[in-house]
């Protein structure tokens, strides 16, 4: 019996020295084959190709590249700017106009501020429009600006003015509101700026023809 015994323990610690020795022999076949890719990979000439290679074989987690979205400009502001581009000389409002399909006519004019003096900053574009038969009245910025609203003067009393979500327009209420900020200026040679907005605070627009301008936008938006 106890023959039997010692037979059968002899036989199951040869039996597992076999499997840990199998074991043992696949885990350096592995690590060999492993070894021999990583050799592989090194030879690749290309760096972002060589580290693609031992990312795969690593199982290295590659983080998304982040995408940087493209700033989509509103329409104002590409009307605006489009506008300002086919400016050869002319001082004062610039008048453009489109007709639609159905012959309804869109009216706009711009005008860029003075430089500032000692400044290198970009002019902004002052837009005075009656689109869809609405008078409208808009400040366009080169570049985007923080915070949601700003007070506007542009002679008159200061009005609460809002942004655009892109924050690159700058627009007062539509409408009644927008008359009643653009009547003054049909006697207005320059548009000073009062603001609690740096940016546009003090600027000036030379305006000398806004009888014709303005006249223009009150007879299409028939106020």
């Amino acid at each position: 019996m106890i023959r039997r015994t010692l037979l059968t323990a002899s036989l199951l610690i040869g039996a597992s020295a076999s499997a840990f020795a199998e074991d043992k022999s696949a885990q350096v076949s592995s690590a060999d084959a492993l070894m021999e890719k990583a050799q592989q990979c090194r030879t690749i000439a290309s760096k972002v190709e060589r580290l693609s290679c031992f990312d795969s074989l690593f199982g290295t987690p590659i983080a998304d590249a982040p995408v940087e979205q493209e700033l989509v400009r509103p329409e104002p502001w590409q009307r605006a700017v489009k506008s300002e581009a086919q400016r050869n000389g002319q001082v004062g409002w610039l008048r453009s106009e489109t007709i639609d399909s159905n012959g309804e006519k869109a009216l706009w004019f711009t005008v860029t501020s003075n430089p500032r003096v000692e400044s290198t900053e970009a002019p902004v574009i002052l837009m005075a429009s009656c689109i869809n038969k609405i008078s409208r009245l808009e400040i366009l910025f080169p570049e985007v600006q923080k915070g949601a609203r700003a007070d506007v003067s542009l002679g008159s009393e200061r009005q609460r003015w809002t942004f655009d979500e892109q924050g690159m327009v700058l627009r007062s209420g539509r409408g009644l509101t927008a008359i009643g900020i653009m009547r003054p200026l049909v006697r207005a040679p320059q548009i000073h700026v009062r603001s609690n907005a740096d940016r546009i605070d003090g600027l000036v627009f030379e305006t000398e023809n806004g009888k014709s301008a303005i006249t223009e936008l009150r007879e299409l938006c028939r106020w």
